[in-house]
């Protein structure tokens, strides 16, 4: 009976050794296998963490390897298709940013060299025609244009009759408006004959025929602008008076061709294009010495032009002579204040 208890107690042992082992092999064997899985999840995923955060901060050149034909492996050639594309992308983004500073640089240099162009244009426009100052701007050398030279020009002076007895009498409001009324009559059709407003003064002014830029006719473009200006200013003129009939504004024109000295004269920063000379001498002599709306031109002048003269003289003109014949363009201005027409 004893022994029958101790073969049990035996047996029992044996089965409880077993069942321990059992036991603890199954539980070695979960724990391997539970890492073998966590492992072949955890290390995918830890990959494709990283590559990411590569991915995150512009660089395109990662790519994760995984063996995985499950979801991770799918997940895993998502990001290396993700980052390929972006590199491409980024690499398309560069070049056109290249390209984009490269025009920006170009524009910049265009747009800089066509404000100086704009600024050189407004310069010249302060003494010469838009179109004489554009040709000017557009020449390989614009101080060859205006470079110093002795030419045969035509000169015309315009001068406002009975300024200084108006300014004595009006205001100063009323003396510049008239002053300005008189340069807006005069600006535009200088202008559009193509002549050079050589210079402003003050009631007066004086335009080249010829220069800087050679033109046929130029006698015959300043005495046409002649007669356009007298009429013009007498029309501008009309509103001022200075409390009297007596005290009104009319202008006297001297016309003169011949030599002339031309270039620049000033000093830097500032410089005017000028001529010197006897044809802008005797073109000042003959306008000083015009009447009111009387329209004097010199002998040089009248044999290139086709309008009617008269005889004008003799004058006894400073600097230059007593006794100078000169022409007088007919057709003083009428009620109308009609233009004469030319000589066919």
């Amino acid at each position: 009976m004893q022994a029958n208890a101790e073969e049990n107690t035996a047996i029992f042992e044996d089965a409880k050794r077993l069942v321990l082992g059992v036991s603890g092999f199954a539980t070695a064997l979960g724990l391997m296998l539970g890492f073998a899985i966590s492992t072949s999840i955890t290390g995918p995923l830890d990959r494709i963490r990283l590559a990411l955060g590569k991915l995150a901060v512009g660089s395109f050149n990662s790519r994760v390897s995984i063996s995985n034909r499950d979801e991770l492996g799918e997940l895993a050639e998502n990001v290396n298709r993700t980052s390929e594309n972006l590199g491409e992308l980024y690499d398309a983004v560069e070049n056109q940013k290249s390209e984009l500073a490269g025009l920006n640089s170009a524009l910049e240099d265009k747009v800089k060299m066509q404000v100086e162009e704009i600024e050189r244009t407004n310069r010249l426009r302060r003494f010469l025609p838009a179109q004489v100052a554009e040709m000017i701007v557009s020449a390989p050398d614009e101080l060859d244009v205006l470079r110093t030279q002795r030419a045969e020009i035509t000169v015309l002076f315009v001068d406002l009759r009975g300024f200084t007895a108006f300014a004595n009498a009006a205001t100063p409001a009323q003396v510049v408006e008239a002053l300005n009324a008189f340069h807006s009559a005069c600006g535009p059709l200088i202008d559009t004959s193509g002549g050079t407003l050589e210079r402003f003064l003050g009631d007066g002014l004086m335009v080249l025929f010829g220069a800087p830029v050679a033109m046929k006719n130029p006698a015959q473009k300043a005495a046409t602008l002649a007669l356009e200006l007298r009429t013009a200013v007498r029309e501008a003129m009309v509103p001022f008076r200075a409390g009297s009939d007596e005290l009104h504004l009319g202008v006297g024109i001297g016309i003169g061709t011949g030599a002339a000295t031309l270039g620049q004269i000033g000093f830097e920063g500032r410089r005017d294009y000028s001529a010197i000379g006897p044809a802008p001498n005797l073109a000042s002599r003959l306008c000083e010495q015009a009447v009111e709306n009387q329209i004097l031109v010199s002998h040089a002048t009248a044999w290139q032009i086709e309008y009617e003269l008269q005889p004008a003289g003799p004058f006894d003109l400073k600097g230059i002579g007593d006794k100078i014949s000169a022409f007088e363009l007919e057709g003083l201005v009428d009620e109308q204040y009609q233009i004469p027409n030319r000589i066919p």
